[in-house]
């Protein structure tokens, strides 16, 4: 009786940080957080080049994005615009233009780290057809804030 008390008493401090880190991770982030210009730059492994990415999401709802290739030889622009919409830990984003052509795709993405200066996000099963480069739910996409 003594041994299983003593255990107990080990096993509940991990008990109450366990816990602890999953009522943490499953919190709602503060959407308001994802207002405002952000900017990202990775090595995009499908088109070889540098990518660069400068979005705005605006306090309207509405928001644009510019994705720029690098591969050393040729620079690509890419521009969509639509809305986007947010609930605590899913960014739902409409496109409705790319490159002033009209189209109407939905892509979501699990929010993973939301503060008022990083954000970093991973699509829910992508919709890759007008995508640019690398498109995948495996891909995990960082933000910085861009600071005026």
């Amino acid at each position: 009786m003594f041994f299983r008390g003593h255990l107990i008493v080990k096993l509940l401090p991990l008990f109450f940080i366990l816990f602890g880190f999953s009522s943490y991770a499953s919190a709602d982030l503060n959407c308001d957080d994802l207002i405002g210009a952000w900017s990202s730059e990775r090595h995009d492994t499908t088109l070889s080049s540098d990518r660069r990415t400068i979005k705005a999401l605006n306090p309207d709802g509405s928001y644009w994005i510019k994705f720029i290739h690098d591969n050393g030889t040729e620079v690509t622009e890419q521009e969509e615009q639509g809305t986007w919409t947010c609930n605590g830990k899913v960014l739902g984003i409409e496109i409705n233009k790319i490159n002033e052509k009209i189209v109407s795709f939905y892509n979501t993405f699990n929010l993973l780290q939301l503060n008022t200066s990083f954000h970093s996000i991973k699509p829910i099963a992508p919709n890759c057809s007008n995508v640019l480069g690398d498109c995948s739910a495996d891909i995990v996409l960082e933000y910085y804030r861009v600071l005026n």
